[in-house]
């Protein structure tokens, strides 16, 4: 988790967080590959996210069928919600206030 200062609509000082475990890019010069639709496994994977993030208040977009291997999550507090097939989870949230 990373802790970003930030400021509120209300000219007050904020924090926003980035939670990013995704792994690190190692400098793979594949080729991508075409997306192709969750294995069994792979939907295990975001229905956990899924139910985490539904616990958190974020709602889920059922993976597209342009990008099969994300499921994209939104609420009022996320910039940016995104998990992939591969068990990578990133979340930033909008600015908050300091609890306090």
């Amino acid at each position: 988790m990373t802790r970003q200062e930030c400021q509120l609509r209300n000219d007050q000082p904020g924090t926003s967080f980035i939670y990013d475990l995704r792994r690190p890019d190692e400098g793979s010069t594949a080729a991508p590959t075409a997306p192709t639709a969750p294995t069994a496994e792979e939907r295990t994977r975001f229905d956990a996210v899924a139910a985490l993030w539904s616990g958190a208040g974020i709602s889920q977009d059922p993976p597209s069928a342009e990008h099969p291997g994300e499921l994209n999550g939104s609420s009022p507090w996320t910039v940016r919600a995104v998990a992939t097939t591969s068990g990578e989870v990133f979340i930033s949230t909008e600015c908050l206030v300091e609890p306090g």
